[in-house]
């Protein structure tokens, strides 16, 4: 059994869903895994959420226990032992926070940049997100993404907007093209589709200009999720 590297919550996820080219994802699919599409389309997501309560090896992190993060990956999949194990790779992940980016690029190999960055949220009686909006970037290239989430339509059912959220797995490429597999534990979260939304900002300044263009059309669904507890385990070389 795998130790457990981090134990968080993530919480209030935003997740914008892209169709896009895949030859524009091929170089960066990892050695040992394939494009996982649905539908016979590929994706990348937008997904901003909330980290918290943070903990490495079970000790809480000082001073990073709540912070944002905003990632921009696309989805694979790895056969073992003739099942399918589906799992995410991170084009490009930011968080206020240097030493959390310092980590994941030591530890996974992960392509993380510190920027600033903030966010808002309104909740209703019950603790349930009414409205949340989130920032990243300085004030002149910055990025904002608001959603509305009152009346929001129940999709749990979705298959769709399943297979956004349920991917368990993660995967990174290192120097030699050996691959980095890590699980992700965390149960089945409550999925929601809101009223409205909005982006704005400049994507190529983060994503670059192939991936900044991505963002010229609207994503072919949003989909917010509560978020739970979440166990990222320690990752083994392929």
């Amino acid at each position: 059994m795998l130790a457990i590297f981090l134990n968080a919550q993530w919480r209030h996820l935003a997740l914008l869903n892209y169709v896009v080219d895949p030859d524009l994802l091929k170089p960066l699919i990892p050695n040992g895994t394939e494009l996982d599409e649905w539908g016979d389309k590929a994706y990348v997501s937008l997904v901003a959420f909330l980290f918290e309560q943070s903990k490495i090896f079970g000790v809480p992190i000082p001073f990073h226990g709540s912070f944002e993060g905003v990632n921009l990956r696309f989805y694979v999949r790895r056969r073992v032992d003739g099942e399918w194990r589906r799992g995410v790779v991170f084009i490009k992940e930011l968080v206020p926070k240097s030493a959390v980016t310092l980590v994941a690029r030591k530890v996974y190999h992960e392509n993380y940049s510190t920027v600033t960055m903030g966010h808002q949220k309104s909740l209703d009686s019950q603790h349930r997100c009414r409205s949340i909006r989130y920032w990243w970037g300085d004030q002149d290239n910055g990025c904002r993404l608001s959603l509305d989430l009152q009346n929001a339509e129940n999709i749990n059912g979705d298959k769709r907007a399943r297979f956004f959220a349920d991917h368990f797995w993660g995967y990174s490429r290192r120097s030699g093209g050996r691959t980095i597999e890590y699980r992700v534990d965390h149960p089945s979260w409550q999925l929601s589709s809101p009223q409205h939304f909005e982006l704005t900002g400049d994507m190529a300044m983060h994503y670059g200009s192939e991936f900044g263009q991505v963002f010229t059309q609207s994503p072919e669904s949003v989909v917010f999720a509560d978020g739970s507890e979440i166990s990222v385990h320690r990752g083994v070389v392929l």
